[in-house]
């Protein structure tokens, strides 16, 4: 466990400069451009955030991780979020129904229909469980 822990400080350091950079990177990520790179893009993004709380301790607070996660999205997921999204709602919640509109939107797409250039849907399209009465 010793020579683990040398290892482990010489090659992965824990210096100012690299919690700088991936600081940087958590809170300024790449936009995501295409709709089947969405999950795997925020899945990299928690990724590098877990990172950063774990080596840094470093923590984003929920609105912050949904701020990031908007900006990341394409620009009308964004307006999804935005006009969802209210005081009391947390980043798992925003998550979960992106993931499942991009899945639903691919999902019509690969069956034959044509894909919305809006990537939303009507209320009776939306699984119960996302429905905000």
């Amino acid at each position: 466990i010793k020579a683990w822990q040398v290892l482990f400080r010489k090659y992965n350091p824990k210096t100012m400069a690299r919690g700088v950079r991936l600081l940087c990177e958590v809170t300024n990520p790449p936009k995501i451009k295409d709709l089947p790179n969405i999950e795997t893009g925020i899945n990299s993004w928690e990724e590098r955030a877990a990172i950063l709380q774990t080596q840094f301790g470093e923590e984003l607070s929920s609105n912050m991780n949904i701020a990031v996660v908007t900006n990341m999205m394409p620009v009308n997921i964004q307006e999804h979020i935005y006009s969802t999204a209210d005081d009391t709602t947390l980043y798992n919640t925003v998550k979960e129904k992106v993931i499942a509109m991009v899945q639903n939107t691919i999902a019509a797409n690969i069956w034959g229909q044509p894909q919305r250039a809006s990537a939303t849907f009507t209320y009776e399209e939306c699984d119960e469980e996302y429905r905000v009465e």
